[in-house]
């Protein structure tokens, strides 16, 4: 566990910056699980579980991807949601409240990287959403690790990654990101 909560000053990684922070191993002890803010925006410092290879059922890890979490404690996430913390049996619509946060870049599996939990953010986004300011943007249940919409003022029955900032374009949207860090 980190011994702070939030850390201003981190190791970025030979090229300085949150995307491009993609290491096998971190640069001093109590490192994983800090948050950060810059650049307007909320990041945390996780591991990517090593089965998050292109044999899984959602590939690697690409910019915009959800991150999910497998388990909290080491800080482990994952972008396959079938892997994410909930029921062990069951549809993939249970796990849609483990949400982490965002892949900045594409990462190598069992590596440690920032995930962006808030602030504005390109979102891997599913075909099927309204994409209209304003609305709100939850997990999708498939595998492939995007958001989909709830219309404004709809009841919302999963956590909320953030509100939608703009419409879908290219797969994907940009999205005003409100997910808690852990401690």
């Amino acid at each position: 566990m980190p011994k702070n909560i939030r850390h201003q000053i981190n190791y970025l990684g030979p090229n300085g910056t949150f995307a491009d922070f993609n290491e096998s191993s971190l640069y001093y002890a109590g490192a994983l699980g800090q948050r950060n803010t810059g650049e307007a925006k909320d990041y945390q410092l996780v591991q990517l579980d090593s089965g998050a290879t292109a044999s899984a059922s959602t590939g690697v890890v690409a910019t915009g991807d959800l991150a999910f979490w497998k388990a909290k404690a080491p800080y482990l996430v994952t972008n396959d949601i079938a892997q994410a913390l909930g029921p062990a049996a069951g549809s993939n619509v249970n796990k849609r409240n483990a949400v982490a946060g965002v892949f900045l870049s594409a990462i190598t599996a069992g590596n440690f990287c920032w995930i962006q939990q808030g602030g504005r953010a390109s979102v891997l986004a599913a075909s099927g959403g309204t994409y209209a300011v304003g609305n709100v943007a939850i997990a999708g249940d498939t595998t492939a690790s995007d958001i989909t919409t709830i219309t404004a003022g709809t009841d919302i029955g999963f956590m909320v990654v953030g509100l939608v900032a703009g419409v879908r374009a290219a797969g994907v949207a940009p999205v005003d990101l409100t997910l808690p860090g852990i401690p």
